[in-house]
């Protein structure tokens, strides 16, 4: 892969890794490469992998609220919430949970006649519904954004996702 891409600056930094900007060298099309350290694959504990993502030029929903100093009008918000909720339902009806939804992990794309759009993204967490993991339960998400039956260690559960 690394003869295949450049990667340029970072643009984002998780818990568990690092997005880079980056283009494919024979183009001038830019992804996101994901950086993240795995303890799954080496017996010494830690393997680098990368990760090609679509890239966002609109960054992050936190992102878009900061620049705008802490707001959206409401007529964006109510678009923005309908297309995390369209998002959300699709992944539940699929047996899905997110676990971790934020406005860092909604993603900003140009949309048609100038609006945006939002994806969900960063699925590091997401689990299956109703599927026994193999194993202990271990709290899932970013804690601000927990309901308070994940903060309590409970199951996940769809219902999770939309108190987030």
């Amino acid at each position: 892969m690394e003869d295949m891409i450049v990667k340029l600056g970072v643009i984002g930094q998780g818990t568990y890794g690092k997005v880079h900007m980056a283009v494919y060298r024979d183009s001038d099309q830019k992804l996101a490469v994901k950086s993240s350290v795995s303890s799954h694959m080496e017996d010494d504990g830690s393997s680098l992998y990368n990760l090609l993502l679509e890239y966002a030029p609109g960054g992050s929903l936190t992102g878009l609220t900061k620049k705008r100093r802490g707001k959206l009008w409401e007529f964006e918000a109510r678009h923005y919430a309908r297309m995390i909720i369209r998002g959300l339902r699709y992944m539940h009806e699929r047996g899905v949970v997110h676990c971790d939804v934020k406005p860092d992990n909604v993603l900003v794309f140009p949309g048609e006649n100038g609006g945006n759009v939002v994806k969900l993204a960063d699925f590091g967490l997401a689990r299956r519904i109703n599927v026994e993991e193999q194993i202990w339960v271990q709290q899932r998400g970013s804690p601000p954004y927990m309901s308070p039956e994940a903060l309590a260690w409970e199951e996940y559960e769809a219902p999770m996702d939309i108190w987030s």
